[in-house]
């Protein structure tokens, strides 16, 4: 499953009776199917595996986490 990031809001619709709205900005690791419509439409860009859960910056990295 590739990592993209949202550059405008995206709805995904993975199948007709449901759908997930990305908010521009996003990071996220998405199906191989949800990627490349993004990409394809404009609405995110490929990018590099992110460290931490669910693209979350690790907490020695994160300023505004108030680690260390």
């Amino acid at each position: 499953m590739p990592w993209v990031e949202f550059t405008r809001v995206f709805r995904w619709r993975a199948t007709p009776n449901t759908s997930t709205r990305y908010a521009a900005g996003t990071r996220k690791n998405v199906t191989r199917r949800c990627a490349e419509k993004a990409i394809a439409t404009g609405a995110a860009v490929k990018i590099e595996a992110v460290k931490g859960a669910e693209g979350e910056a690790d907490a020695d990295e994160d300023p505004q986490s108030g680690a260390t």
